[in-house]
């Protein structure tokens, strides 16, 4: 990827805009500190210029999940209570320029700061420290929270549970309408045995239609319910015999299209010995796509423009058939099923200039054969519209490095304007944070990076399904090219 360097340029007046960013942690004196790190960047060239703050954090050394009462007096275990129970509630967001005016009416100077000072040194308190400009050696706290890393050990010495649990969890046996199918009977007595299983059997235990039974161990209580759901909610496609794929299935029962994910779903066919008569497919056997084209195949002629808003390819039809003719010089990949359609059928992209694809996550080989058919027939750039996670970026990255193109490929909406522009956001989950903090470590276009900071200090992500009523005719096609940022 494209890396900004630091050579002014001579021939505009810069336009510039200022990032702030953190670097890492490094051992010294004792401790671990950060610096931040501030730069201007122009928006209009490759200038940027590295400034800095003379503002730090630091945490003491120690990463053993330990209980603060080893190290705290009785006194100093009331203190500690109070300013982690503080910090834990507002989620690290309390201003100590206030907040320490309270603890200080109630405890003294001198308790405070050494209960602080320890829980500092142990690793449970990130002090964010300003140097005094008019002093020598100065620096002064303005901000104080808790190390997330430490988490475990500070809800086990404040008596915290934070497991969440989800709805299907609360409930693993809704009430079940009465069966209308055969395929429903069949999962309906497949769900009462296993009920029975659920309330005598000290393991859990998930029974198969074929009598073979999984017996999983109580650190894998999650996996369980949430088979014991996926059984429950592909009764509900039989009994009113609709079918779904695995993205939508997982929405409408779990409330999140990533958390019932494909090896959920080999489990579930092993228990109900296949689940595509039940309703459930594993993906699209179609291709979605809208635009101007025309192709062959079997000696047959077709005409994308015969059919209104897009087209669904069936997929063992593509590397079969010949893209004959094509008209759009763009091309537009929508990673989110019903945003794609929502596109297509209102008509906000030309059909002579743009063509859309749906992607549905890391692009398939049929796709990239009707991409590589596109650009040989006159196709000359590519944007990717992907969701506002780590997982958006990685998809868009893989493909532009997969693909291999003789033409750019752009990342559209990947900024922290768009990120702004949502109404709802979902919480980052451990594994985006886990993603999110390598791709923060290698060296990205400045917006991308922005925007995955911002994603770390809030917590959220975003995902395309909200932006199907923020896009508006007049304004789409300009917003796609002038927020768009190269990546090949």
């Amino acid at each position: 990827m494209n890396s900004l360097n630091n050579t002014p340029s001579s021939k505009h007046r810069h336009k510039l805009k200022y990032i702030n960013e953190w670097g890492t942690w490094k051992k010294k004196n004792g401790l671990h500190i950060r610096e931040k790190i501030r730069y201007s960047v122009c928006e209009n060239c490759s200038y940027h210029n590295k400034l800095r703050t003379h503002e730090i954090e630091t945490v003491g050394l120690n990463k053993r999940q330990i209980n603060p009462s080893q190290f705290l007096t009785v006194l100093e275990i009331k203190v500690a209570k109070i300013i982690l129970k503080d910090l834990y509630k507002s989620g690290n967001k309390k201003r100590w320029s206030s907040w320490k005016e309270t603890l200080y009416k109630k405890w003294s100077f001198t308790i405070i700061e050494k209960t602080m000072d320890k829980l500092h040194t142990h690793g449970f308190l990130i002090k964010r420290q300003k140097k005094d400009p008019s002093r020598i050696n100065q620096w002064d706290i303005h901000h104080v929270y808790y190390n997330e890393k430490m988490t475990e050990s500070i809800e086990a010495f404040l008596g915290i549970n934070s497991k969440k649990i989800f709805h299907w969890e609360e409930n693993p046996f809704p009430p079940l309408v009465p069966p209308s199918s055969n395929n429903a009977k069949t999962l309906s007595d497949l769900i009462y045995v296993n009920q029975k299983h659920h309330e005598h059997s000290s393991n859990y235990v998930i029974e198969g239609v074929d009598k073979a039974k999984m017996i999983f161990p109580r650190t894998s209580k999650g996996v369980y319910l949430k088979l014991i759901r996926g059984i429950w909610g592909l009764y509900q496609l039989s009994n009113t015999g609709r079918q779904l794929y695995l993205k939508e299935f997982s929405q409408e029962f779990f409330h999140d299209t990533k958390t019932f994910t494909k090896s959920d779903r080999d489990k579930l066919d092993k228990i109900v010995n296949g689940v595509e008569r039940f309703g459930l497919y594993q993906a699209r056997n179609e291709v979605l796509i809208s635009g101007a084209f025309q192709w062959k195949w079997n000696g047959t002629k077709g005409n994308s423009l015969a059919i209104k808003g897009y087209l669904p390819l069936p997929r063992d039809m593509i590397a079969e058939m010949e893209i004959t003719q094509w008209a759009a010089d763009k091309l537009l990949i929508v990673e989110n099923q019903d945003l794609f359609i929502n596109i297509a059928k209102r008509n906000l992209l030309n059909n002579n200039d743009w063509a859309i694809l749906f992607g549905s996550g890391y692009i398939s080989s049929e796709e990239e054969i009707i991409i590589s058919e596109a650009v040989k027939l006159g196709l000359k750039c590519i944007y990717f519209w992907c969701d506002l996670d780590p997982y958006g970026f990685l998809i868009a990255d893989h493909f532009q490095k997969k693909a291999n193109l003789p033409i750019p490929i752009y990342l559209f909406g990947f900024n922290t304007n768009w990120f702004s522009k949502l109404s709802i956001y979902k919480e980052l989950t451990k594994i985006d944070k886990e993603e999110l903090q390598q791709l923060l470590n290698e060296d990205l276009p400045f917006q991308i990076k922005e925007l995955l900071f911002l994603m770390k200090e809030t917590g959220y992500k975003g995902e395309q399904e909200f932006f199907s009523n923020l896009i508006k005719k007049s304004t789409f096609e300009k917003e796609v090219v002038a927020e768009s940022i190269r990546l090949s």
